[in-house]
């Protein structure tokens, strides 16, 4: 009798855990089919979740934007130049560049203190400006990047705009100094800089691209309330024309590469990490299971992809034209997720947020765009 109560007493709890471990190994595997089967029906449609090392338009070094040396140079390290604390930012936004009214201290006009500020900014900087126009010349604009860490840790396109902001200050100085065929040449080295970061396709470089042809939007509205000669609005028409891609299009294909930098970034964690998924040092027992981690894995990936391609992926690869409707869609979905709070799929949360944002700014852009664009050619 003691025996066979022995016998129960270990084997009971040993058939427990076998059945539990059996339990999560199933759950843990059907969550692994969910993902391969959606996997597997997107690539059948014409999907890629790969990761690709090369970015931008492949081309020839002497032809590669990011192969020019001052490129090399400047975009790989953060300037303490006082160019880079707010000065040229403030500049820009300052409506005193227009304003005739009379600076007490100075006895000067704003507009002739704006003035002179940013000729001494300009002159400062005037090798590194006709280096810049010289790399924006170049056709093709590509580089290596290894990873999606890599590429959200990576500040040349932030460093780039930044230079880029004083080249849109020399074109507004030129403006407003009659240096016509000077401003010309700066608006068209802007939209080939705009250019390069929308065919990039990363987060940062497409967010500087946009904000680079919402400027050019600005000035051209600005020139064409002071009446252009015919020559001038030739010079708009061009600079103004279609990307080459819409700007949805530019969106999903950002939105393409960052989600699959993060199922790289959820393979690598898992895989070549003895903590498998990182996580908190507060999670229980229960989630530092390895088949509770192989869920997460997989539930993770699922919930990353299956909203955009639902909504705006998977129409497109179908042949329908992305516009509003299937951003707000998106939108809706993810909200739908924050809400919830769910156990899978938080980790993809804040990249789609901030993108699927972005296309009502993109949507405006557009617009006006277009807007300038009929008016140029319906002015005398």
């Amino acid at each position: 009798m003691r025996r066979k109560t022995v016998v129960l007493s270990c084997g009971i709890p040993l058939l427990l855990i076998s059945a539990l471990f059996t339990w999560l190994h199933f759950w843990s595997a059907g969550w692994e089919k969910r993902w391969l089967t959606f996997r597997q029906q997107a690539e059948a449609q014409g999907e890629d979740f790969s990761w690709q090392t090369t970015y931008g338009t492949k081309g020839e070094k002497d032809n590669n934007f990011f192969a020019h040396p001052w490129v090399k140079e400047k975009a790989t390290i953060d300037s303490d130049d006082p160019l880079f604390d707010n000065d040229v930012n403030d500049m820009l936004m300052h409506s005193s560049m227009d304003s005739v009214e009379i600076d007490e201290a100075s006895g000067k006009s704003k507009k002739q203190l704006w003035l002179e500020k940013a000729d001494e900014l300009i002159a400062k900087h005037d090798k590194d400006l006709s280096a810049l126009c010289d790399a924006a010349s170049r056709p093709e604009c590509s580089r290596e990047i290894s990873t999606w860490a890599a590429m959200a840790e990576d500040s040349s396109w932030s460093i780039l705009s930044d230079w880029s902001h004083l080249l849109l200050l020399r074109a507004y100085y030129r403006q407003a100094t009659h240096e016509r065929v000077g401003f010309e040449h700066d608006m068209s080295k802007l939209r080939a800089i705009a250019q390069h970061a929308l065919g990039e396709h990363t987060t940062l470089a497409v967010v500087v691209g946009v904000g680079m042809f919402a400027w050019l939007n600005e000035i051209a509205k600005r020139d064409l309330a002071k009446g252009l000669a015919p020559e001038q609005k030739a010079f708009w028409l061009v600079c103004l024309r279609d990307p080459g891609k819409s700007l949805d299009r530019v969106l999903m294909d950002a939105m393409r590469v960052d989600r699959n930098g993060m199922l790289q970034l959820l393979e690598n964690d898992f895989y070549n990490s003895n903590d498998f998924i990182a996580r908190d040092a507060g999670e229980s027992l229960w989630q530092k299971n390895f088949f509770v981690q192989k869920a997460l894995l997989a539930g993770n990936k699922l919930m990353l992809c299956e909203d955009f391609q639902e909504s705006i992926a998977a129409p497109h690869l179908r042949g329908e034209a992305i516009g509003r409707s299937h951003f707000e869609e998106f939108k809706k979905r993810i909200e739908a997720h924050r809400k919830e709070d769910s156990f899978h799929g938080r980790i993809g949360l804040a990249p789609w947020i901030v993108l699927g944002s972005l296309h009502g700014g993109l949507d405006e852009i557009e617009k006006k765009r277009r807007r300038l664009l009929k008016k140029l050619a319906q002015s005398p």
